[in-house]
C-alpha cells in the first residue's frame, strides 16, 4: 500500500490534503470553532479529522477519508468563507492560499 500511495500521483495529494486538514483543525482551536459553528448553522454533522500517523496506519487513513467525505459540504463551505473577501479580519495571506488550494482541490471534478 505505501509504494502504491507513493506511486500514484492523485492517491499521494489526497494524502496531502488529509494531512492538511488534520493540521489545520488540530493546531487551530479558532478553526475548528468556525467549523463546527458553521456545521450547526448548516444543519450538518462534522467530524474533526484525524491524524494519518499511527502505528496502523491503514485504518488512520481510512477513518480521515471517512470523515472528509461525511462532512465534505462543510469543510468546502468553511474554506469559501475564509477566502470570502467579505470576511472581516482577513486571515494571512498564508491562511489564504492553504484555502484557496484546498478549495480548488475539493471541488474539483476529478477529485470528487
Amino acid at each position: 500500500m505505501v509504494d502504491s500511495i507513493k506511486d500514484d500521483a492523485q492517491l499521494k495529494k489526497l494524502q496531502e490534503v488529509l494531512q492538511f486538514l488534520y493540521q489545520q483543525y488540530h493546531y487551530s482551536p479558532k478553526a475548528l470553532r468556525e467549523l463546527r459553528m458553521l456545521a450547526q448553522a448548516l444543519e450538518e454533522k462534522v467530524l474533526k479529522p484525524t491524524n494519518l500517523r499511527g502505528a496502523r496506519w491503514l485504518p488512520y487513513i481510512h477513518k480521515a477519508t471517512k470523515i472528509l467525505c461525511t462532512s465534505y459540504a462543510v469543510f468546502v463551505a468553511h474554506f469559501e468563507d475564509q477566502i470570502s473577501p467579505e470576511r472581516t479580519p482577513q486571515p494571512s495571506a498564508a491562511v489564504l492560499g492553504r484555502a484557496k488550494n484546498i478549495r480548488k482541490y475539493l471541488k474539483c471534478h476529478k477529485n470528487v
